[in-house]
């Protein structure tokens, strides 16, 4: 069994597999047809934690949170 550091989201997997086969409108459309937008969140915040645990000694730009809307 993978643990929590080794498990990858399969959004984040399918989004890797298809960037770049499919127009990036409707491969957005895909992805937010067949995935929660809370489980796209919690991959991207998963993501975003892992590389900064890596200690890179990088300077990395602020990527935003959850962003409160009414759509």
């Amino acid at each position: 069994m993978a643990s929590n550091r080794d498990a990858v989201q399969s959004s984040i997997c399918y989004l890797v597999k298809t960037f770049g086969k499919i127009a990036a409108k409707p491969l957005k459309s895909m992805v937010l047809e067949f995935y929660d937008v809370e489980e796209l969140n919690a991959a991207k915040q998963q993501l975003l934690l892992d590389v900064s645990n890596m200690n890179l000694e990088m300077n990395w730009p602020h990527i935003p949170g959850w962003r409160d809307c009414d759509m």
